[in-house]
């Protein structure tokens, strides 16, 4: 397994403290001399268009006092940066914030949920996808779920929250570039699996900021209705008592 992964093309060196770098990449091509090896990255094909096998899977817990509802639908995963942005301020603006419409219409007006959301995640290497989720008591889980249906199949047309949810990611990359916390190991992963160097990880997340800026309130609802269909949506509820 040694000889298989740990290779040069295949490895990444990482040193903290007073470390002069001319000797760590002495030390580095010591312990690991340079050759032309090379490791194959496999990953799945993109599923997101095939159908549902199981549109709906309830799991009965009757010892829990509230029930959550997640709908969900997969996304394609290879895709370029626009596309990945779309998606993610997608998930934001449907139920991501507290002033989002899932979070209104299911909590704020109605109170039928303790918490409520959406977001788009990607498993490394495998697939995309899109989830809006609640927590609630069992007799309302019907209502809730009429109501999350509604909300993801609304067009999206409120522009100014859509310019007030991209002010608020503008300056929560802001705070994270000045404050050093952003955790890159999905970024240095998904260069990794792409082929692509490492170097310079950390100005990743200034692109994707001027790639959200060029984002239109047009662009997430034609992503919302090629890919948020009712066909396309899945259902899983763990429904308490």
């Amino acid at each position: 397994q040694k000889a298989k992964w740990h290779i040069p093309s295949n490895t990444i060196a990482l040193a903290i403290g007073n470390v002069k770098h001319a000797d760590f990449v002495k030390e580095i091509s010591r312990r690991t001399p340079l050759n032309n090896k090379k490791v194959k990255f496999l990953s799945w094909s993109d599923e997101s268009e095939q159908e549902i096998v199981n549109r709906e899977i309830i799991i009965n817990r009757p010892q829990r006092q509230k029930s959550i509802l997640i709908l969900g639908c997969k996304l394609p995963y290879n895709t370029d940066m626009f596309t990945q942005e779309v998606f993610f301020l997608l998930g934001k603006m449907i139920g991501g914030t507290s002033s989002s419409p899932l979070w209104n219409e299911v909590r704020e007006k109605r109170g039928l949920a303790y918490i409520v959301g959406s977001s788009n995640y990607s498993a490394l290497g495998l697939a995309g996808y899109f989830y809006a989720s609640a927590e609630t008591e069992h007799s309302k889980i019907e209502q809730v779920e009429m109501l999350m249906r509604q909300v993801i199949s609304t067009p999206l047309t409120h522009k100014k929250s859509f310019e007030q949810l991209k002010e608020k990611l503008s300056d929560s990359f802001e705070i994270t570039e000045a404050e050093h916390t952003f955790n890159y190991s999905n970024d240095i992963w998904n260069k990794i699996l792409a082929g692509e160097s490492v170097k310079d990880v950390e100005s990743h997340d200034r692109k994707r900021l001027k790639t959200i800026e060029k984002i239109s309130l047009k662009d997430l609802e034609e992503a919302r209705k090629d890919f948020l269909r009712p066909d396309r949506l899945a259902k899983v509820a763990v429904i308490g008592h």
